[in-house]
């Protein structure tokens, strides 16, 4: 029987040759040793089974599993999570980094403080070949070339103070890139959310969830790095989007996604009471009021104006 460590790290991946020897690799160097790797491939058809194989024979803290098809992206993201055991939880992408202190500053963080679920850190935004992308002040927006494609910048505090409620609204902000999602959980916290719904993006929806139990820490030191790159999933079309989330026969009702998970997860919460769980409530359906008429104000624009340069992840 496999012992269990403190950390689970989980990492869902298809096709992920690009990047996953590299982010094995660092998680491997993690200067905090009490962890398991967990690695759900879905069905890969390059080389991802064999690069985990390979560092699985040189390191026995490496989980490979395999699906026996294509299940999609958010219950690939769940499955991994289920699979551990671990009091501690964290998701890693293949294709993002892990400076070595990384899990040894966010555990030390967890212990510290039992009002806690979740902590990261500050990330960097790196392009394919792993230099940081330039950041154009005017936009306030990262500019990922070729394209010229608009990134978010990352949020580093958030859902850090007393109120779950507030916690809750900080969530709704559309501008909110959501990598926070990569930060280290209580897993006892995450498995009493919805997890991943089958919809991108819905790290929000799940990190609301997770503010509602508890409160967030993020230190200001830049020892993530998300990659964005040619090969990444919000550079997918909208059709390609709902396949990558779900490959099921009964496809999740794609009807008002957002609302609706956003109006589930504090229905359902029993962190919070009935009072605070009617002021989400209405917080939520403001926030989709608001972002509906921002959205139609934006197509019903003269069409002399300059086209907007596209924004990931959104």
């Amino acid at each position: 029987m496999r012992r269990i460590a403190k950390v689970a790290i989980g990492i869902p991946v298809y096709n992920g040759e690009n990047y996953l020897g590299e982010t094995l690799g660092q998680l491997l160097r993690q200067t905090y040793e009490d962890f398991e790797i967990i690695v759900s491939d879905n069905c890969s058809t390059d080389r991802t089974a064999e690069l985990c194989r390979d560092y699985g024979a040189k390191d026995d803290r490496i989980l490979y599993t395999r699906t026996e098809r294509n299940i999609g992206g958010s219950p690939n993201f769940n499955r991994v999570f289920q699979l551990a055991r671990s009091p501690y939880f964290t998701w890693k992408a293949h294709d993002d980094c892990s400076q070595a202190t990384y899990l040894e500053k966010c555990v030390a963080v967890l212990d510290d403080d039992p009002g806690l679920v979740l902590s990261h850190t500050a990330s960097l935004t790196i392009d394919d070949l792993g230099k940081p992308l330039p950041f154009d002040t005017r936009v306030g927006r990262y500019i990922y070339n070729p394209g010229g494609y608009e990134v978010p910048p990352d949020t580093i505090h958030i859902a850090e103070g007393p109120d779950p409620v507030a916690r809750f609204t900080e969530f709704l902000d559309e501008s909110y890139f959501g990598m926070h999602m990569y930060g280290v959980m209580r897993a006892e916290a995450l498995a009493t959310t919805a997890l991943f719904r089958s919809y991108m993006p819905c790290e929000r929806a799940l990190l609301s969830e997770m503010a509602l139990i508890g409160r967030f820490r993020t230190l200001d030191e830049q020892l993530f790095s998300r990659r964005v790159h040619a090969k990444a999933a919000c550079f997918m079309s909208e059709p390609e989007r709902w396949e990558y989330e779900d490959t099921s026969n009964t496809p999740y009702n794609h009807t008002f996604p957002r609302l609706r998970a956003f109006l589930s997860s504090p229905w359902r919460s029993n962190a919070i009471n009935h009072r605070q769980r009617l002021r989400c409530l209405r917080r939520a359906v403001v926030a989709a009021g608001k972002s509906k008429a921002a959205r139609l104000a934006r197509r019903l624009a003269p069409r002399h104006a300059p086209p907007e340069r596209k924004t990931v992840y959104q």
